[in-house]
């Protein structure tokens, strides 16, 4: 699958042929919703169980750290 017809599998996925602009998910961030559209997004149940363990899984996490995944959490019109 490639994607849904609005948005392409690699730029849901936050990859872009420009690394620059690419986005740094975690594989584990990562799901792919078989079989259904936007609109199944807000009603199949699969999609509200996907929901719960990013959600159990976020609040395990002590302290979440953008930057060791790569995200840089610093505007552009911030100096370092």
């Amino acid at each position: 699958m490639v994607g849904d017809g609005l948005v392409p599998l690699d730029s849901a996925h936050g990859r872009h042929e420009d690394p620059g602009r690419s986005l740094a998910f975690l594989p584990q961030n990562l799901w792919i919703a078989q079989g259904m559209n936007h609109i199944n997004l807000l009603t199949r149940p699969e999609v509200g169980t996907q929901l719960v363990r990013w959600l159990q899984s976020a609040s395990r996490t002590a302290a979440y750290k953008p930057e060791a995944a790569g995200i840089s959490t610093q505007h552009k019109d911030e100096t370092p």
